[in-house]
């Protein structure tokens, strides 16, 4: 369970902090993913393209490298 103490009555802050939490939590991702149903074969397509983008970004980060 996450937390955050709010300090000197400051609300927006201890907002701010929550917020950063849940997101790297991973928190919000989910809740996102959970808000509508997803036939399984459109979440393999899904997870299938984020590896290929994966990969791409890779393979260009290793040719930039290598130039520099």
């Amino acid at each position: 369970m996450i937390q955050v103490n709010v300090k000197h009555g400051d609300v927006g802050k201890a907002l701010k902090i929550l917020k950063k939490k849940m997101l790297e939590a991973g928190i919000i991702r989910e809740l996102r993913e959970r808000s509508y149903y997803k036939k399984p074969s459109q979440k393999r397509k899904e997870k299938k393209a984020r590896a290929i983008r994966r990969i791409r970004l890779d393979n260009v980060e290793e040719n930039t490298d290598v130039r520099n």
